[in-house]
């Protein structure tokens, strides 16, 4: 995220260049809360993945993360940081657009 959620100030050094979706460094002001959340996987409740394909199962481990968040009193908006773990580099970049789509949309 190269633009920071609000209240969140990005750290992002000229000498590391222009970061691309993201942002190097967060800032969080004194006083706030701090959640950190599990892995999370595509399955759904009854722990069932719930597709085969990256993007879909993108798409529901975002939720999951999203649905975590709110259980704890937060938003979308104050997501500071999300790893995505891949084990298809291509199938990865096959979806890179609808995952970027689905991003936009849950965040």
């Amino acid at each position: 995220m190269s633009g920071a959620p609000e209240g969140l100030q990005p750290v992002n050094p000229p000498a590391l260049g222009a970061p691309l979706g993201y942002s190097n460094g967060i800032v969080a002001p004194a006083g706030w809360r701090w959640l950190f959340v599990a892995g999370q996987v595509a399955w759904d409740l009854e722990h069932r993945i719930v597709a085969e394909d990256f993007a879909t199962q993108f798409s529901r481990a975002l939720h999951n993360v999203l649905v975590v968040v709110s259980a704890a009193g937060g938003a979308p908006q104050h997501v500071a940081r999300l790893t995505i773990y891949v084990t298809d580099r291509q199938e990865y970049l096959a979806a890179t657009r609808r995952i970027g789509e689905d991003y936009r949309r849950q965040m």
